[in-house]
């Protein structure tokens, strides 16, 4: 646990020193949509129905201008991931043998993302968010130790007059979950965010 109060407050650390120069603070808010993406064992004979749902974030953020078309964005964001995976282990007759698996998570993460403006009102950027899973519970009621993830993260921006309009990516490089049916679990997650600043420094 020790090693995830050290990592979680260096990221904690890291992000306060950066607004401190920031030109725009603010708050953001949004809805996710996402599920964990899984490999089945190659001894398992389990099949996985798709199954993405809609859940929400709320977060802080700033941004810090180089010049007229590179920024950093920074973001700490509150989000809850929950899915349900249907499997069938074989079939007899037509009616197939069916269970449905539990997977959630409740999460804190630091996106950090370097943007660069295409247009007057469009940027685009890319970076990492590293995440610290407070509570997971993976395959039912198997809750986990908190979990450090680094996902690689993808952002488009579109600034309007009050506020601006985030769609990104995120996909998990960390394995959430290996035993005898799943070989790996990575967190994926598109989310369409709000960024509303209630403060700008010239």
């Amino acid at each position: 646990m020790n090693k995830y109060k050290f990592i979680i407050s260096a990221f904690l650390f890291t992000f306060a020193c950066h607004s401190l120069n920031a030109q725009s603070h603010g708050i953001i808010v949004g809805t996710t949509y996402g599920d964990f993406k899984t490999k089945i064992a190659s001894m398992s004979d389990i099949k996985f129905n798709k199954q993405y749902s809609f859940n929400f974030l709320v977060g802080y953020g700033y941004n810090h201008s180089f010049n007229n078309r590179l920024e950093l964005g920074s973001s700490l964001i509150y989000s809850q991931q929950k899915a349900v995976k249907t499997s069938g282990y074989g079939v007899v007759g037509d009616d197939p043998s069916v269970n449905n698996y539990n997977f959630k998570t409740h999460y804190l993460a630091l996106e950090e993302v370097i943007k660069y403006r295409i247009t007057d009102h469009i940027k685009v950027g890319v970076g990492a968010a590293p995440t610290w899973h407070m509570k997971m519970t993976l395959w039912d009621d198997n809750e986990v130790s908190p979990i450090i993830d680094i996902p690689l993260l993808l952002q488009t921006e579109v600034e309007t007059k009050y506020a601006d309009i985030r769609l990104s990516y995120k996909l998990g490089t960390f394995n959430l979950l290996k035993n005898s049916i799943i070989d790996s679990a990575h967190h994926s997650v598109i989310s369409l965010s709000l960024f509303i600043p209630f403060g700008v420094v010239k």
